[in-house]
């Protein structure tokens, strides 16, 4: 079953770098780097609670801390100097992150609990705040949503079948969706069943094929309808309620059917050679049945220890066994996606690299490029950019879309997200700022201070570079605040003479 239902919603704002080694550094700013959504991370929704206390103070040199009252707003100590600081809006800050960890996430990871107060609203032509997840389209078109980055919106439409969850940021099931109508929006109504007077309605799931699909079927939960997709050169089959080779259903066209027979043909081949091999090499008979004929009888599958559940391949990445009614199905994540060896059934299993790696664990399918993409599903450096390294491809169905990182980030290869250049090792990160660190003052015996210092960035008296062990970092002033050169700091930007470049 080739279900492609991958949940983007850790696709788009794609903003979230890690401060790594020296965290958020230098004058009131609010780093201009934001949180990557992954579908496979757990929110952190509970809430540290403590005494509220007043704004400035420090109990320890390097920490962050809501301030009293506010959803978005927080108090950071850096070396023990306390600034005030306020999330870009659309977001809301998270005291449990780790102080290396940029604080400030979407309200779904967020619960503020008693923390209701949040700035106003800063809206554009295409998003309600300057970030975050919203849904488009109506109770019949559940699928497309729009993801704001700096105001800007992209927008995006689930896989088949998925709905846009509003309150989880995720593509779900459109059942599971409050202000989705999932028959309208599937285009299929569960059938009614008769309900017995001694044993009530009956239990458990139903199946039904798709009129004009051989290969398309609806899962009914209650009354509640779920389209699902067989795989590869197989169909549904009515009989067993399973997906089974293409050559075995009537309702298929006859180009898959036989496409479908000869795979068989050639597995049940390689199938006998293992066999064979594998007596020669044991000198034993093996009591195993091997079902080979076209009318085979079907049984529990030995593999399915529950009746629906999944089950690793072993020495694959993306290979897995799915249990539908004791029916064991091989099945394989989409290109460029890896097997989630957590996931739980019936939630989709196949998940990025950088959210499931696969150290250890074998090899992946072949790869699947188009013009435009290495793999299927994936993001990738963008052939098109040359000294740009915040520039990066995410591909869809082997489509590719150009995105951007935040100002001052780089795409990493390796992590597949937003970071600061300096941790990006194919990166040239000077020449992607623009700026180079002078060289840091040095102590009595001439040995460099390990210190913070700030710079001017360019013309514009909002951003500055920040520079740590001679890395430099483009970080941005808080709302109403500029870039104070003879301080280093942000500070009201009425005291800042900004000129006419902004």
């Amino acid at each position: 079953m080739d279900k492609t239902l991958i949940v983007f919603a850790c696709l788009c704002g794609f903003a979230a770098a890690q401060f790594n080694n020296f965290g958020s550094f230098g004058a009131s700013s609010n780093a201009g780097a934001y949180n990557n959504y992954n579908r496979g991370q757990q929110p952190q929704n509970r809430q540290v609670q403590e005494a509220p206390r007043p704004t400035g103070v420090c109990k320890e040199l390097n920490e962050r801390y809501p301030v009293s009252g506010s959803c978005d707003k927080y108090v950071e100590c850096l070396n023990g100097t306390a600034e005030e600081k306020l999330c870009p809006d659309g977001l809301r800050f998270n005291p449990n992150v780790n102080f290396n960890v940029y604080p400030c996430q979407y309200p779904n990871e967020v619960s503020c609990l008693e923390r209701s107060a949040l700035q106003p609203a800063q809206p554009t032509e295409q998003c309600e705040h300057q970030f975050g997840y919203y849904k488009l389209g109506d109770t019949r078109n559940c699928s497309y949503f729009r993801n704001c980055v700096n105001g800007v919106g992209y927008d995006f439409q689930c896989p088949e079948g998925l709905a846009w969850s509003s309150s989880s940021y995720r593509c779900e099931w459109p059942d599971e969706v409050d202000d989705c109508d999932a028959e309208a929006f599937l285009g299929f109504r569960c059938p009614e069943v008769p309900v017995s007077k001694e044993l009530g309605a009956p239990a458990g799931f139903r199946y039904y094929r798709a009129e004009n699909n051989c290969q398309k079927y609806f899962l009914c939960i209650g009354s509640k309808p779920r389209v699902l997709f067989c795989g590869t050169n197989t169909g549904y089959d009515e009989l067993t309620n399973t997906c089974v080779s293409a050559d075995e259903v009537p309702a298929c066209p006859s180009e898959l059917r036989a496409q479908a027979a000869r795979v068989r043909e050639e597995e049940k081949q390689l199938l006998a050679k293992e066999l064979e091999f594998n007596a020669k090499t044991t000198n034993k008979r093996r009591n195993i049945q091997v079902i080979l004929s076209e009318d085979a009888q079907y049984v529990r599958s030995p593999i399915c220890q529950q009746k629906n559940g999944y089950y690793k391949v072993d020495a694959s990445c993306d290979a897995y066994v799915e249990c539908l009614n004791y029916q064991a199905i091989d099945m394989v994540c989409p290109d460029g996606l890896h097997y989630d060896l957590e996931a739980k059934w019936p939630g989709y299993p196949c998940g990025y690299p950088m959210d499931v790696p696969c150290v250890g664990r074998g090899a992946a399918q072949a790869a699947q490029p188009t013009a435009e993409c290495p793999h299927q599903y994936g993001y990738f450096p963008s052939p098109l950019a040359t000294v740009n390294c915040g520039q990066y491809r995410m591909c869809i169905g082997g489509k590719a879309i150009e995105m951007n990182c935040p100002a001052g980030l780089a795409f990493n290869p390796e992590s597949g997200r937003c970071d600061w250049p300096d941790q990006v090792p194919s990166c040239k990160a000077d020449d992607f700022l623009g700026f180079s660190c002078p060289a840091p003052p040095v102590d009595a015996d001439g040995a460099p201070l390990d210190v913070v210092l700030n710079y001017k960035y360019n013309n514009n008296c909002y951003y500055f570079f920040s520079c740590a062990k001679g890395h430099a970092r483009l970080l941005a002033c808080d709302e109403g605040l500029a870039f104070d050169p003879a301080s280093g700091k942000c500070i009201e930007a009425e005291y800042v003479d900004c000129g006419s470049n902004h």
